[in-house]
């Protein structure tokens, strides 16, 4: 019986679903892109994996602004560290695992002016597993939960947010109307408000490969 494979570019396990190591050493060796063509061939690699890394828009953003109309191509440190951290992340990717439908779903969000940001995930043996990773605070949730809507509707998912005025919004009567279609998409599901870990480096899942 075959316990795993790759299919599709991605290397299928009992544990879920992690990068092709051959595609990642080939990303790996890539240079810093030295002209337009080479940020397009880097970021087409990468956008392949983008589901294994969280905030890849905002990691990202310094390498696409060179490809904006009449930019001049300034590959300067913020775009190199880009660039390292991208790699960085590929080469340290968290197995994403299949969702157990008979668990809780748990959506971690974290949102900017330029990225709305979520994690979706589960928890297994007291530690938490991501599912996907999706890039504010009200528009991400319903973002998300749209999104995901196969896999969260009817489950009882827990929203962790620091943003507190969710909390009030959820439960206040009289919202105003342009309100009315963001409180009804999020009243379809079983919504639960969770406290988001203070250190965020509690939500970098670890996972056994």
């Amino acid at each position: 019986m075959v316990r795993e494979g790759i299919i599709l570019g991605h290397k299928i396990t009992r544990q879920g679903i992690d990068v092709d190591k051959a595609k990642i050493d080939i990303i790996e060796k890539l240079p810093p892109p030295m002209s337009v063509k080479g940020i397009k061939s880097f970021l087409g690699h990468a956008i392949f994996y983008r589901r294994f890394i969280k905030d890849f828009s905002k990691i990202s953003k310094p390498l696409n602004k060179l490809l904006e109309k009449d930019t001049t191509f300034n590959f300067d440190e913020k775009c190199l560290k880009a660039f390292d951290n991208l790699k960085s992340h590929l080469l340290s990717t968290l197995i994403i695992v299949t969702p157990d439908w008979g668990s809780p779903f748990k959506l971690i969000y974290d949102a900017s002016d330029f990225v709305v940001g979520a994690i979706i995930g589960q928890r297994r043996n007291k530690i938490f597993h991501p599912i996907y990773y999706e890039k504010k605070e009200l528009l991400a949730i319903i973002f998300t939960l749209n999104k995901f809507f196969s896999y969260l509707v009817g489950t009882k998912v827990t929203v962790f947010s620091d943003h507190s005025p969710i909390k009030y919004f959820l439960t206040k009567k009289d919202v105003k109307p342009r309100y009315f279609y963001s409180k009804n998409s999020i009243l379809r599901f079983k919504i639960e408000r969770g406290r988001k870990p203070s250190d965020r480096s509690s939500v970098q899942i670890r996972a056994t490969r």
